[in-house]
């Protein structure tokens, strides 16, 4: 599931991702890492939240964080939209539906990054629709244009020399689950990591440990947050 994502339309990243309601191709330009499935390597908080003996995937995005919709190209909020992984091979033309009913939840390591809608205050289910029509310009898209971010933006992500946080969505109709480490680029750091993690993907396939070993030795991502967290992940695994 390690790959490189550098366009949108029929090539996106199926794991859950942060864009505006449209996304401009910059939005889907990422790097992806499978982490395995160990609940061991994450934080406590994290482990407590997940159902056992259900399907749980884990994974790291890395991507750039442009705050502008892909349809209009004005300034737009970044929302959580995890339908990537939730329904990975829905078409991205023709008349296409699908419900989903989802447990969200955030946990932040850098930045105090929420989730800002009123209906998980009400309640732990929120209902969503995937969907394709001819006026979703050619994407797969999920409404409500809901689960938006406070606290997240282009800007804060370029002061804050990248902002890093955990995601939890679990479907309430098959009790799929999936945990994202999220970190939101700075436009050097992600030019930097793509143009390297195709290198690393070639020679390693982009392995955990291999990723670590570039991240916590690499002149640009070394300090940063990621780093740092991959890094508590790993000694958990390697003991």
């Amino acid at each position: 599931m390690s790959q490189i994502y550098a366009q949108s339309g029929e090539i996106h990243a199926k794991v859950p991702l942060i864009h505006p309601y449209h996304p401009s191709d910059k939005a889907l330009n990422c790097l992806t890492v499978h982490l395995g499935d160990q609940l061991e390597i994450l934080p406590k908080d994290l482990q407590e939240i997940v159902e056992k003996n259900q399907k749980l995937r884990i994974y790291l995005v890395i991507q750039r964080t442009p705050d502008i919709d892909g349809r209009n190209n004005k300034k737009a909020p970044l929302l959580l939209r995890p339908h990537y992984y939730f329904d990975p091979d829905a078409p991205t033309s023709g008349e296409y539906s699908k419900s989903l009913n989802m447990k969200p939840a955030i946990f932040n390591f850098t930045n105090n990054v929420k989730i800002n809608d009123p209906k998980l205050e009400e309640e732990e289910t929120l209902k969503a629709t995937i969907h394709n029509t001819k006026n979703s310009y050619g994407q797969v898209v999920l409404s409500p244009n809901n689960m938006d971010l406070v606290n997240l933006s282009h800007e804060l992500v370029e002061n804050n020399e990248g902002i890093g946080f955990w995601t939890y969505f679990k479907n309430e109709k098959d009790n799929n689950q999936v945990i994202t480490l999220h970190w939101m680029a700075t436009d050097r750091q992600a030019d930097h990591l793509l143009k390297k993690a195709d290198e690393l993907y070639k020679k390693h396939n982009l392995q955990f440990k291999h990723l670590v070993t570039y991240l916590t030795e690499d002149d640009i991502y070394k300090d940063t947050g990621l780093a740092t967290q991959l890094l508590k992940m790993f000694e958990k695994e390697n003991p």
